[in-house]
């Protein structure tokens, strides 16, 4: 018997569009040095910013493992974006605190070209939007805080 799961074509088109309008959200703006991850990254540390995060938050935040979201933190640290410092109230815990740089790249998040375009529903539909996505974060017991 096969383990797919029961999901009738409509559901699955509805995901792959889902998809698709995440990619084209980062790739109709160009090339970009950034990977998606990175600026979910950068985005968080705009969040925790002055005082900055450590890898592992971020890694709560991303819902990946401590090793994506720290070369994530070092490799936006490589370009200027972040800068590490020693976590004053842990001094074996790394902070990653936002720079200049980071906050001004923010400007060409590609994330703010999609808010554009939801801003640009209906209100009900936004709303709507919004309502669905919040369901399926709850299925996918992802934190969003």
């Amino acid at each position: 018997m096969d383990s797919v799961p029961d999901t009738n074509r409509t559901q699955l088109a509805t995901a792959v569009l889902l998809e698709q309008v995440l990619r084209k959200t980062y790739v109709r703006l160009g090339p970009q040095e950034l990977q998606p991850a990175q600026w979910s990254a950068l985005r968080y540390f705009k969040r925790t910013y002055p005082e900055g995060g450590t890898v592992s938050e971020l890694s709560k935040f991303l819902g990946v493992t401590a090793g994506p979201a720290s070369r994530a933190a070092h490799a936006l640290e490589q370009r200027g974006l972040l800068e590490a410092r020693v976590n004053p109230e842990d001094k074996r815990s790394t902070l990653f605190c936002l720079t200049p740089q980071g906050k001004a790249k923010l400007v060409q998040d590609p994330m703010l070209a999609l808010a554009q375009n939801i801003a640009e529903l209906d209100p009900s539909d936004q709303d709507a939007l919004a309502q669905t996505l919040l369901k399926l974060t709850s299925l996918l017991k992802i934190d969003t805080s």
